[in-house]
């Protein structure tokens, strides 16, 4: 059963950047609700709207007044990475329609695709993300200490293994 995703959509009052708007993206960790959040205020005693559970949030003023994150503020981890804010199935289906019309404009068209997507790396903004919860920070000040997705930092957070029988080879 899919679930609507609840959205808080509010202008935030402590955004001292007018062209940096904060949203934080999470699920709920007890029931999975996907969740959007705009607004500071509305992190302090969270709960889900579904499930009705106390979600703890760990916002610090740093965060607050300076738009900078150091840690996950929804599971308290030091671990984050970087990419950027782009829909992926969009990107997929740019790459999909390149490669069908490719065919036909012998190739021009992948060139075109190269072009775009280089534009949109160069134009849209990086987002933070947690490697533990999934959560997203968009509108924050990039932090160079969070570098882009490390498949094996991953694997190591969420406690997975790295490769086919890797959990038999920790028993010997």
């Amino acid at each position: 059963m899919k679930r609507e995703a609840f959205t808080i959509e509010y202008a935030s009052r402590f955004t001292l950047h007018a062209s940096r708007k904060m949203q934080i993206r999470f699920h709920c960790p007890h029931c999975d609700l996907p969740m959007l959040i705009s607004r500071w205020e509305t992190l302090e005693d969270f709960s889900c709207p579904a499930c009705r559970r106390a979600i703890p949030t760990y916002v610090d003023e740093k965060a607050k007044q300076a738009l900078e994150i150091e840690h996950c503020l929804v599971c308290d981890s030091k671990q984050l990475f970087t990419q950027k804010s782009f829909n992926r199935n969009l990107g997929l289906g740019i790459v999909a329609a390149g490669i069908v019309l490719s065919f036909w404009t012998y190739g021009i068209s992948l060139i075109v695709v190269a072009l775009v997507d280089l534009f949109l790396y160069k134009l849209l903004p990086p987002m933070l993300v947690c490697y533990r919860c999934d959560g997203e920070f968009r509108g924050f000040k990039p932090n160079p200490r969070f570098k882009p997705y490390n498949h094996l930092k991953a694997a190591h957070v969420k406690k997975q293994p790295t490769y086919p029988g890797a959990e038999e080879a920790e028993g010997h």
